[in-house]
């Protein structure tokens, strides 16, 4: 039985700059210091294509080849400059991970650079995963 997918929403949160001049190794990718980074050449897969979706096509295979184009490629090509600017755990989620009670266990799938990975690791045991073989 095929089961059609339902819509999903992914949310990135970033954190602002106080300083607007940005500073990372990767100014040929970085749009703050780069106005021109949509050039061809640093194009993120699909980028600039128009995306049309058939909601009555139930195939599995069509959600798993606009996911392949649009997000896991889009993560292989930007890991450099995803990871070197994900460097610092976010202080809530560090927060969580430190109340935590010795013996427990954090999952983190879809880890990144696994900078969580290292957080209250002499009292809880974790483990991290993602997809994109270049995090």
């Amino acid at each position: 039985m095929i089961k059609s997918r339902r819509r999903r929403i992914s949310l990135t949160y970033r954190k602002l700059r106080s300083n607007p001049v940005c500073a990372c190794r990767w100014p040929r990718m970085c749009d703050s210091q780069n106005k021109q980074v949509a050039v061809e050449e640093n194009m993120l897969a699909g980028e600039g294509e128009e995306v049309k979706l058939d909601p009555n096509h139930t195939s599995s295979e069509k959600p798993t080849a606009i996911e392949q184009k649009h997000v896991y490629d889009v993560y292989e090509k930007i890991a450099p400059h995803f990871s070197n600017t994900r460097y610092k755990p976010w202080p809530k989620v560090q927060e969580f991970l430190e109340s935590l009670p010795e013996g427990s266990l954090n999952c983190d799938v879809g880890c990144g650079n696994g900078k969580y990975l290292g957080v209250n690791n002499k009292n809880i045991f974790s483990i991290g995963t993602d997809r994109s073989f270049n995090l």
